[in-house]
C-alpha cells in the first residue's frame, strides 16, 4: 500500500497546486488539519474513509477514481469466478466505480458462460444464446469506449475478437456465420480506433481498420462498413490526406444509407468535419443539418454498432469543432458551452474532445485564462482515458499560450508533461 499511498498522495499536492492553494486551504476545504494533508500528501498516511477522498475529489475538481488511484489499484484482472481482484471492497467498488467502465465490462465478460464457449470451440456448434452472450459484451466494450482506459479497452477487444474467431464462424450456419463475423468486425473497428486515435500507434489502428473492412466485406455488412470507413476517414485526414479524410467519409455515409439514424447521423458529422477542415463551409453545414434530421427520426438503440455513443450533444460537440476548424470562434464557444452542458458526465472521451477545441476557440478569441481553464479540465480526463489525438490539441494550446509568460502557463506544462508521460506508459503497455 505505500506505493499507492504515494501515488494518491502525489496526485492530491497535485491537484492542489494547480488550484494555487496552500496545505492550510485545502485543510479548511476538507475539513481536516494543516498537518493530516501534509502528510496525505507525503503519503505518510492513507484516506480515512470513502467520504473523505469524495470529499477531496469535490473541492479540488477532479475524479475520485483519480484521487484513489484506482487505475493503479485496480488493474482490471478477471478473476476465476469472474469478479476484478482490488484492493477495494465490493460495497466501496460498487459506489466509486459506478462510472469506470471496467467493472460493468468484466460482469459482461462474466455473463459469457465459459462452458458454453468451450463446447461450441470444441464442436463447431454454436447456438443463438451463445452468440447473443458473445454480443452483449461487444455492445459493452463499444459503449465502454466513453470512458474506459485505452490500453485496458485495446486488451479487451483484441481478446474478445480472439474469443469469437476460435468458434470457428466458418462452420456455423449462415446466420449464426454472418453475426459471429459481424461483431468480430466490430472488436476490430474498435481496436482500430483506440489504436489509432487514443495509443497513437498509427500503423497498428490501420492495420486494425483493414481487417475490419474486409470482413465487413465478407458478411455484407454495410452498417459495420459505414463505421470502418468513418474511421478510417479519420485515419486518413489526420495523417495529413484531406481529401482521402473526405472520400472516406463520403463512402461511409453511402454505406450508413441502410443502417440505423443514429449510425446515420454519427456519418454525416464525420462528413461534416472533413469538410469544415477542408474550408467547405457550405457542405459542412449541410452535412451537420444530416445529421440533426436523422437524430430527430425515431431511434433503435438496439441497432447502434458505432463506438462510443452519438447524441445531439456529441452532435453539437462536432458542431462547435467545425465551427474552430472554420474560424468562427465565437459561435464556436456558445455551441461548445451547450454540447459540455449536455454530454453526459460518462461520456469522458467526447468531454475531453469537447474542452480540447473549447480550450482552442478561447485562444483564437483572446480569452487566455478561459483556454488554460478548459486544457486543464481535458487533460484531468485524459488521465483516466488516454486519447492522443486531443493531447495534440492541447499541446498546440499550450505552444500559442507559451508567449503570453502569464503564471498560469507554469501549472499548465506540468498537468501537460504529466499527462505525457501517463499516456506514453499506457501506449507502451498496449505495446507489450
Amino acid at each position: 500500500m505505500a506505493k499507492l499511498d504515494d501515488t494518491v498522495g502525489t496526485r492530491i499536492a497535485r491537484s492542489r497546486r494547480r488550484r494555487g492553494w496552500s496545505q492550510r486551504r485545502l485543510a479548511l476545504e476538507v475539513g481536516k488539519s494543516e498537518s493530516w494533508v501534509s502528510q496525505a500528501e507525503r503519503g505518510a498516511l492513507s484516506l480515512d474513509s470513502l467520504a473523505t477522498a469524495e470529499t477531496l475529489a469535490q473541492v479540488l475538481g477532479v475524479e475520485p477514481s483519480y484521487v484513489l488511484a484506482l487505475d493503479e489499484r485496480w488493474p482490471g484482472t478477471p478473476a476465476p469466478d469472474g469478479r476484478v481482484v482490488e484492493e477495494l471492497g465490493s460495497v466501496e467498488r460498487r459506489k466509486f466505480v459506478g462510472g469506470v467502465a471496467v467493472a460493468p465490462l468484466a460482469g459482461m465478460l462474466a455473463a459469457v458462460e465459459p462452458g458454453r464457449i468451450a463446447y461450441a470451440a470444441q464442436h463447431h456448434v454454436v447456438d443463438a444464446a451463445t452468440v447473443k452472450q458473445t454480443g452483449t459484451v461487444c455492445a459493452a466494450y463499444r459503449r465502454g469506449y466513453q470512458q474506459m482506459p485505452a490500453d485496458a479497452l485495446l486488451t479487451a477487444a483484441r481478446a474478445h475478437f480472439q474469443l469469437i474467431a476460435s468458434l470457428q464462424p466458418q462452420h456455423q450456419t449462415e446466420k449464426i456465420r454472418v453475426e459471429l463475423l459481424s461483431q468480430m468486425g466490430q472488436m476490430a473497428a474498435l481496436a482500430g480506433a483506440v489504436a489509432f486515435l487514443d495509443l497513437g500507434t498509427r500503423a497498428d489502428g490501420k492495420a486494425y481498420t483493414a481487417t475490419g473492412l474486409q470482413i465487413a466485406k465478407t458478411c455484407g455488412d454495410r452498417e459495420l462498413s459505414a463505421l470502418l470507413w468513418a474511421g478510417r476517414a479519420f485515419q486518413t485526414a489526420y495523417e495529413g490526406d484531406r481529401d482521402g479524410g473526405m472520400d472516406c467519409a463520403l463512402v461511409a455515409v453511402d454505406h450508413a444509407t441502410e443502417g440505423s439514424m443514429r449510425l446515420r447521423a454519427w456519418c454525416a458529422a464525420v462528413a461534416s468535419e472533413m469538410h469544415a477542415t477542408a474550408g467547405d463551409e457550405r457542405s459542412c453545414r449541410a452535412f451537420l443539418d444530416d445529421a440533426r434530421g436523422f437524430l430527430d427520426r425515431p431511434l433503435d438503440d438496439a441497432q447502434w454498432q458505432g463506438i462510443g455513443w452519438f447524441d445531439p450533444a456529441k452532435l453539437d460537440a462536432y458542431e462547435g469543432g467545425d465551427l474552430v476548424r472554420l474560424g468562427k470562434h465565437e459561435k464556436a464557444l456558445a455551441r461548445l458551452d451547450a454540447a459540455l452542458a449536455g454530454l453526459d458526465p460518462s461520456m469522458r472521451r467526447h468531454r475531453a474532445t469537447a474542452h480540447a477545441d473549447r480550450a482552442d476557440a478561447h485562444t483564437a478569441a483572446g480569452n487566455p485564462d478561459a483556454a488554460i481553464t478548459d486544457a486543464h479540465a481535458s487533460l484531468n480526463l485524459l488521465e483516466e482515458v488516454h486519447h492522443d489525438e486531443t493531447l495534440r490539441r492541447i499541446t498546440a494550446v499550450h505552444a500559442r499560450l507559451r508567449p503570453l509568460r502569464i503564471p498560469a502557463m507554469r501549472a499548465l506544462t506540468e498537468h501537460l508533461t504529466d499527462v505525457r508521460h501517463t499516456m506514453e506508459s499506457a501506449c507502451r503497455t498496449a505495446r507489450a
